[in-house]
């Protein structure tokens, strides 16, 4: 709902990355790839 509501917010899934009930998945690279491709996206507008 933030996301939505709040200007400038946006999220990133990472149900799939992660270990079930850990907010902190060992898998590091996937969810900073999603991070990294949607601050590209929303800064510079490119589609990564």
């Amino acid at each position: 709902m933030v996301a939505d509501t709040v200007p400038g917010a946006y999220i990133v899934d990472i149900d799939d990355c992660g270990e079930i009930g850990n907010v902190h998945p060992s898998n590091k690279k996937t969810p900073g790839d999603r991070l990294a491709a949607l601050a590209l996206k929303v800064i510079y507008g490119l589609d990564c």
